[in-house]
């Protein structure tokens, strides 16, 4: 049946080896970089807004505000994207102490909230007096 099958006298070449970091990587890693490039990290530590302002009462007790620390944590958001933010003032009920919360500032990105802050009083605020009750309240 036939000639008899011939030998290969050298041995197949190894398979070329795999590119690390170009070749056949640059395609998705360029698109990789790209889909990166498009967003930015955030650190909210380093976000905290700056609020300034006093809450008062009719019969003149007040106190003024500040940001109640920092929030920890990143976002992130497109490259360009605006971040606003809101001040939402609380009506907290006198007689209070010092470090009541007394509202909120909140960052919205388009329309969704994604920090808050607490704003809180720097000093107590009293009640009311009884005088003060008898001719104004």
């Amino acid at each position: 049946g036939g000639p008899p099958p011939r030998a290969n006298p050298l041995p197949a070449p190894p398979p070329p080896p795999l590119p690390v970091g170009g070749g056949r990587w640059r395609p998705p890693q360029a698109a990789t970089t790209a889909a990166f490039n498009r967003y930015e990290a955030v650190d909210l530590s380093r976000l905290t807004p700056s609020v300034s302002g006093t809450i008062s009462t009719k019969w003149g007790d007040s106190a003024t505000v500040v940001v109640d620390g920092s929030v920890a944590g990143w976002l992130l958001v497109s490259t360009g994207a605006v971040l606003t933010f809101r001040a939402i003032a609380d009506a907290p009920t006198a007689p209070f102490k010092s470090g009541t919360t007394v509202g909120t500032v909140i960052g919205l990105l388009n329309t969704k909230t994604v920090v808050t802050w607490n704003v809180v009083s720097t000093g107590a605020v009293a009640a009311p007096s009884p005088l003060w009750k008898l001719f104004s309240g």
